[in-house]
């Protein structure tokens, strides 16, 4: 067996299989399509868009760790028109409500993000803000917007794979 069959074998091994991909496809639209349509939610909500090993397509295959299976995990930014103005905890406990409304049941509330977890994946919706080029993420411990940009890590990765001959992210 050839090295190169050796690495694919192993790639076929850690990647997610077809029904973890449609699970988490299924469960990120359904939550997006929430947000976009939620009778309040909707005035702030401008866009959404995936982001992190999910988006980029560097997911491992969920494992056990401990005896306890780990659910895939699938990061949504969701763009909104919320200003430096507005208290970061506010706009966190109103995508809260949202997805309250939306019939979620297991949330939990972060630093910069709301935990949505599913019986077959995990979703960390995180509320952003454009700043230019950026975007500004809430931090509720520091109470105030901090830079971020997820969509240039995310171009980032799609530059290294490709200096790579698409070896990067597998």
């Amino acid at each position: 067996m050839t090295t190169q069959q050796q690495f694919l074998d192993f790639l076929y091994e850690i990647e997610p299989s077809t029904s973890t991909v449609s699970a988490c496809s299924s469960a990120h639209n359904t939550l997006r399509e929430c947000l976009r349509t939620d009778e309040t939610f909707s005035e702030y909500h401008e866009d959404t868009f995936l982001s992190g090993s999910y988006k980029r397509d560097t997911a491992i295959r969920p494992q056990k760790i401990g005896g306890v299976l780990q659910r895939p995990d699938v990061d949504i930014i969701v763009v909104t028109n919320h200003t430096e103005d507005d208290v970061p905890q506010t706009v966190l406990s109103s995508l809260e409500a949202a997805l309250v409304d939306a019939g979620y049941k297991n949330i939990k509330v972060n630093r910069r993000s709301i935990a949505v977890t599913l019986a077959t994946v995990d979703m960390d919706v995180v509320p952003i803000i454009e700043n230019g080029d950026s975007y500004l993420i809430p931090d509720v411990e520091l109470k105030k917007w901090l830079t971020t940009n997820p969509p240039a890590h995310t171009q980032w990765t799609i530059d290294v794979n490709c200096a790579a001959g698409g070896r990067f992210e597998p």
